[in-house]
């Protein structure tokens, strides 16, 4: 038969909720999960509707990237072991992407001349961006550079530059994004009439660009014992780069001038860094790419990463909510309590009605049952433990009479199956 959804099967990635984005570099989108057994394979299906889904992907890992065009994706995971028998399947989830892109430039044209020194540059803005930066500089990686421009609405601008070859870039940044999109390097130039000049020159190289990865693009990141920050990235056209400067401040300020120190200096081979931080708080990142000599090549877009203390589990609640716990006359008391999402497992404690501890247990579904309660007035708590061991937010206990009665022993706890 059919094999059933597994129900226990959390998807980390991506949201099930949210449009997914990609742009012409970065068509890969990042799925990830929890919940599977251990060593199973797990296989991506991919289809425009349920009867055209086929698997598209495999990993022995929670997590894979798969490269996907704009449109309405179906998609849903589906568990093998290694002899190929199902354990288990997802429910089939709709993933909505669209594609993100550039402006497009209207004037100047590629390689074309121009004989007036006022320059007047027209560009198209893509849908939905929020920002538009138009970059003009004397050299194919615009360091020297004569425009550095940035428009919410604007879709000209015009300026006077002095006779010579120039490169211009356009990029579109996006309101729920710090990432900047960015055209090719488009060269042009500016002189006497085009019928006394050579031919205009090839197109420049495409220059070195440094990028955030996904998992860096988060304004958050969290921690459970002490802060630390991970970061990653990507280049396009990094054949020269020979090693990666990488700096952490607290302010942009000190990550500009020269003459201010950052808060981390650290050269790697590799492109990603993880390091600890000296407390909670808002830090800006930057990775420098240098060549051989130890120029810098290209420098990355400014990173600002939250790093704060991962927030405990929100506490679980008796049931029912505002009823009295109350035992039978046998000294027996049935516990249940609401489900928290994170939750490994739950602690119940039973504590005389001074609140001093009589008794710990830990259970791992959402009941439990305690026997042999002596005559009195006790109070119980349930606390929920995340996959750090930690516990949750704390709640008031709750008071649980148990009626007189004869023949009972000191009190214990008694673990029930969870249906």
């Amino acid at each position: 038969g059919k094999t059933k959804p597994v129900s226990n099967i959390e998807i980390l990635s991506p949201r099930l909720t949210q449009t997914q984005y990609v742009t012409p570099a970065k068509n890969k989108i990042n799925f990830q999960w929890k919940g599977f057994p251990e060593k199973a394979k797990v296989s991506l299906w991919l289809g425009k509707n349920r009867k055209t889904l086929k698997p598209s992907s495999f990993t022995e890992t929670n997590s894979l990237q798969e490269a996907l065009t704009p449109g309405i994706h179906l998609w849903k995971l589906v568990a093998t072991d290694a002899s190929g028998r199902q354990l288990g399947e997802t429910s089939v989830f709709r993933l909505k992407v669209l594609q993100r892109q550039p402006p497009t430039l209207l004037q100047p044209e590629e390689n074309s001349i121009l004989t007036l020194s006022m320059v007047n540059f027209k560009w198209l803005n893509p849908e939905d961006s929020e920002k538009i930066g138009l970059e003009v500089g004397k050299d194919p990686e615009l360091k020297q550079k004569f425009v550095s421009e940035a428009f919410s609405e604007k879709e000209n601008y015009q300026t006077e530059l002095p006779n010579g070859d120039y490169w211009l870039k356009l990029s579109a940044r996006y309101p729920d994004s710090e990432e900047w999109i960015s055209s090719r390097i488009v060269h042009f130039k500016i002189g006497p009439d085009s019928k006394t000049l050579e031919p205009a020159p090839l197109a420049a190289p495409l220059p070195l660009q440094i990028s955030w990865t996904e998992n860096t693009k988060d304004s958050i990141q969290y921690f459970t014992q002490y802060p630390r920050a991970s970061y990653s990235w990507t280049a396009i056209n990094g054949d020269k780069v020979r090693q990666w400067r990488f700096k952490i401040a607290e302010k942009e300020e000190s990550l500009r001038n020269p003459a201010q120190a950052p808060l981390i200096l650290k050269e790697t081979q590799e492109m990603s860094f993880e390091t600890p931080l000296p407390k909670p708080g808002r830090y800006i990142a930057q990775v420098e790419a240098l060549d051989e000599k130890n120029q810098v090549l290209a420098t990355s877009e400014m990173k600002s990463l939250e790093i704060l203390p991962l927030p405990a589990l929100k506490a679980p609640s008796f049931l029912p909510l505002n009823s009295e716990l109350k035992a039978d006359l046998q000294g027996r008391l049935n516990l249940k309590w609401t489900a928290i999402d994170g939750a490994q497992n739950y602690t119940v404690i039973l504590m005389d009605s001074a609140g001093k501890e009589i008794r710990k247990a830990k259970f791992q579904g959402l009941s439990a049952t305690l026997v042999n309660l002596l005559p009195g007035e006790y109070k119980v708590s349930v606390h929920a433990i995340d996959s750090h061991g930690r516990e949750s937010e704390k709640q008031i206990p709750r008071p649980v009479q148990v009626p007189d009665s004869s023949d009972l022993q000191a009190p214990k706890f008694k673990k029930i199956e969870v249906n």
